[in-house]
């Protein structure tokens, strides 16, 4: 991630036209990237549309940092063409435990529709997430915890799409859905079972157990697998098979390669990379939980003290990669896993099955308390690299 938050920072000093837009997601999922893609993909009609699954040749090769989804609200704040610079209340990188927080991205113009052409958008749209004031946000909103299909409007919208709710019951919530191909706002009914309202999960110990509760729900569809993509931040499909091919493409002299899903799927690629998993469920259960990219996390979320036990929801983080602690009795972990890797999807998976050696959380203790690397292990039970793991706790972001 150094590369592209680089590229990031530098961005904004060299191109486009200063404005400050306030606009809200209109698509289902939506790509944002470190770049104007239509360089990367000139002769493409929606370039942020065509960013691989994950890289093979290099970081640099896939440039997909995060993903939007319907009904959230940016602020537009440079334009050229059809790529737009964007600000996201809702997340952020840090380059030092004290730096500036780093929340801009590229993406195309396309994707949204600007506050003010939205009659009584006030009422319709939710309003956003922000790492300033996050604790009002969840108010009156009803939020996706699965797909769901909306007749009306002709859209399956992804887990953590956010409704402005109109009546809340025990079997399910009424909400508005506001459809920009006609511009009408729709009275929707999502069932018991398809979304969260804040009421249902209002102590911080009930937070934290639906976080873990939902990974599991992901990870364990009936109806398929999520496929890991990297910088995604969606689930608005599962697959019943995940088939790849390795796309090449020439950008500034360079060959680049990516793994690409093939086969009948959205416009854009929907599923999670290992932060943007964490990220999402979190905020899905109502966590002040705002970090994008894996050093982010290790400079917010507190470490393990000696004295603390291991629970679930805590986290694993070694460098480039952050795993959670699903079930301590059973030594379970789930994390987005990349094709890279040989895995490709969202699992869970004992921890021997990521560390060699490690069979017991007591295992992983001892080391991370000794400072020692670990033999990290891909799918076909190969050492991959030897790493440095901290063990953070979930509940020291409430601090």
């Amino acid at each position: 991630y150094k590369f592209l938050l680089f590229t990031l920072i530098l961005s904004p000093m060299v191109y486009g036209k200063q404005m400050s837009i306030p606009v809200v997601t209109t698509v289902s999922v939506a790509n944002l990237a470190t770049e104007p893609s239509t360089k990367r993909f000139p002769n493409e009609a929606y370039p942020y549309d065509k960013l691989g699954t994950t890289y093979k040749s290099g970081i640099d090769s896939c440039p997909r940092l995060h993903q939007l989804l319907f009904n959230e609200q940016v602020r537009i704040i440079e334009q050229n063409g059809n790529d737009v610079l964007i600000e996201v209340p809702y997340l952020y990188f840090q380059t030092s435990p004290k730096g500036h927080k780093i929340n801009r991205y590229w993406t195309d113009k396309r994707y949204f529709r600007p506050l003010k052409n939205i009659p009584q958008s006030q009422a319709c749209i939710p309003k956003p997430i922000d790492f300033n004031q996050p604790s009002s946000a969840h108010d009156n909103i009803t939020t996706l915890t699965k797909p769901f299909y909306h007749c009306p409007s002709s859209t399956t919208y992804s887990a953590g799409t956010r409704f402005v709710t109109t009546k809340h019951t025990s079997r399910g919530n009424s909400v508005l859905i506001y459809d920009p191909k006609t511009q009408q706002t729709h009275k929707a009914s999502i069932p018991d079972g398809f979304c969260i309202h804040p009421t249902e999960i209002p102590t911080q110990k009930q937070k934290e157990e639906f976080f873990v509760k939902l990974l599991k729900k992901w990870v364990h569809d009936s109806n398929g697998q999520i496929p890991y993509v990297w910088g995604g931040c969606s689930f608005n499909h599962p697959y019943a098979s995940l088939n790849y091919s390795v796309q090449d493409h020439m950008y500034k002299d360079k060959l680049h390669s990516n793994y690409t899903l093939t086969g009948h799927y959205p416009e854009c690629d929907s599923g999670f990379d290992c932060t943007g998993l964490i990220l999402r469920a979190a905020q899905i259960a109502q966590l002040p939980y705002f970090f994008k990219n894996t050093t982010t996390v290790g400079f917010r979320v507190k470490p393990l003290k000696r004295s603390e036990p291991i629970a679930n929801g805590d986290l694993i983080l070694f460098p480039g990669h952050i795993i959670v602690i699903s079930d301590v009795n059973k030594n379970l972990v789930i994390e987005a896993r990349s094709k890279y890797d040989d895995y490709g999807y969202i699992h869970e998976v004992p921890i021997n099955k990521v560390f060699r050696g490690i069979n017991t959380f007591d295992d992983l203790r001892q080391a991370y308390l000794s400072n020692l690397k670990l033999e990290r292990l891909n799918a076909h039970d190969k050492t991959i690299s030897q790493v440095p793991v901290k063990i953070l706790k979930l509940n020291s972001i409430w601090r």
